[in-house]
């Protein structure tokens, strides 16, 4: 549906279709002969018009509900992901200009599966994932969490809550790295001594930012340079989205 008239599904309409529509009835008005013009509005009611105009007049859709589809290609990993549409017929897990049409649900073949018709789950949307920082020296030593999704995400932001700062100056870099080493990609070089609340975006540095790309086999480490013994407490929160 795009612009609250129903249109055939198209990859031309993926940035812009706001809800998908599976037709229960096109073949039928509730009075009068099936319209056959090319164009043309439905004059009274909807359910009871007297004159109709157009290819077809809808009465019916789904808008949720489960549905089984042929999907181009599916695994028993992609139950939960969502799944896209290119035209009328033919459903993917890669979203390539396709358009949302929901999130597979149950896994039946390589070709075929049940998905959620409109239904967003925790893949579609950002996730949060918040654990405590540790006072320790070294490349990830202050935090450091393995991509836990098993796919390619992008860390649209991250937070240091700083509770209790470091008694004596340090620095703190933030990022992505395949090894447990120091990264500044997300945030470069926050002191340490201060407490509170710093994030990639306004606390980015020189070389930090927001929207870094984490693939599956990657960490996302915290290192911060403190004398032995310093003392350092708080957390960090980490918004991403599934990108693959």
């Amino acid at each position: 549906m795009l612009d609250g008239y129903l249109r055939n599904l198209s990859s031309t309409y993926a940035p812009q279709a706001k809800l998908v529509c599976l037709v229960a009835d096109d073949t039928a008005n509730a009075s009068g002969t099936a319209a056959t013009t090319a164009a043309g509005s439905i004059s009274g009611s909807l359910e009871a018009a007297s004159v109709v105009a157009g290819d077809k007049t809808v009465r019916n859709v789904y808008l949720d509900g489960y549905v089984k589809g042929t999907f181009a290609s599916i695994a028993q990993s992609d139950v939960g992901v969502p799944v896209y549409a290119t035209n009328n017929n033919d459903i993917d897990d890669a979203q390539n200009s396709g358009v949302f049409v929901g999130t597979l649900i149950t896994y039946i073949s390589a070709t075929v599966g049940w998905y959620a018709l409109n239904k967003k789950f925790n893949h579609s949307d950002t996730v949060f994932y918040k654990q405590a920082i540790v006072a320790s020296s070294g490349g990830g030593g202050l935090f450091n969490v393995l991509n836990p999704t098993g796919a390619t995400i992008v860390i649209e932001r991250l937070a240091l809550d700083l509770t209790t700062g470091t008694s004596s100056a340090g620095t703190i870099d933030v990022g992505v790295t395949t090894t447990l080493t120091t990264s500044d990609v997300l945030i470069d070089g926050v002191t340490s001594s201060l407490a509170g609340v710093f994030d990639n975006i306004t606390n980015a540095g020189t070389n930090g930012g927001a929207t870094v790309k984490c693939t599956s086999a990657q960490y996302i480490t915290g290192t911060v340079s403190i004398a032995a013994g310093a003392t350092l407490a708080g957390s960090v929160g980490i918004w991403y989205r599934y990108w693959e």
